[in-house]
């Protein structure tokens, strides 16, 4: 019976390498129980909880990237499919987070959440000063490490309450306000260094 499956699956392979569209809507069908379970996986390792929404755009992408990049002719046999759709499923998934937690995306979430609001200069003389101060909040961001990073990006870009980033992340939630607090002073007293705010 394995034998069978593995015959159906190969089958089913080639006919998609030459652009059948009916095998293709059966492979995704197979395989999406296993792309989901891949990229929440990762998610998890990650401390990221993800959307409905967020979850079906790294679903889309990875069956893109497989098709895009004709993938098929790549699976040498039908018992490395599963294998190498769970590496791309973590693969894109991966980046996709990378985005979510970049620096510009926490320079953005900075921005709206006022921590360096009152520091920005509005008048068109001042565009000078302007980039000197998102040099500085860049310096800032890129020097956080991945922990500080996630953990300003879970409150920041995706909205998590302490509590809910403690658990994420499976740390105390007043590490978490800590966390949290000593990176807004610092980046405060850094533009204040600067000049920014007095």
């Amino acid at each position: 019976m394995a034998d069978d499956n593995t015959q159906d699956l190969q089958q089913l392979l080639m006919l998609c390498a030459r652009g059948d569209d009916r095998a293709w809507a059966s492979f995704i069908e197979i395989f999406a129980p296993l792309v989901n379970r891949a990229i929440r996986h990762k998610a998890l390792s990650f401390y990221i909880r993800l959307s409905a929404g967020d979850a079906d755009e790294i679903f889309q992408q990875t069956f893109t990237n497989i098709w895009r990049r004709k993938s098929f002719d790549r699976i040498s046999n039908a018992s490395s499919i599963q294998a190498y759709l769970t590496v791309i499923a973590q693969h894109t998934a991966v980046d996709f987070f990378r985005k979510s937690i970049s620096h510009e995306n926490v320079k953005e979430a900075c921005w709206r959440s006022g921590v360096y609001e009152p520091y920005r200069q509005k008048g068109p003389r001042d565009i000078a000063e302007d980039n000197c101060l998102n040099e500085t909040v860049n310096e800032y961001i890129e020097a956080l490490t991945i922990k500080e990073r996630r953990v300003m990006s879970l409150e920041l870009v995706h909205g998590l309450k302490h509590r809910e980033i403690a658990r994420l992340m499976d740390i105390p939630v007043n590490t978490v306000s800590t966390i949290i607090s000593r990176l807004k002073r610092a980046l405060k007293e850094r533009l204040e260094e600067k000049g920014y705010g007095t």
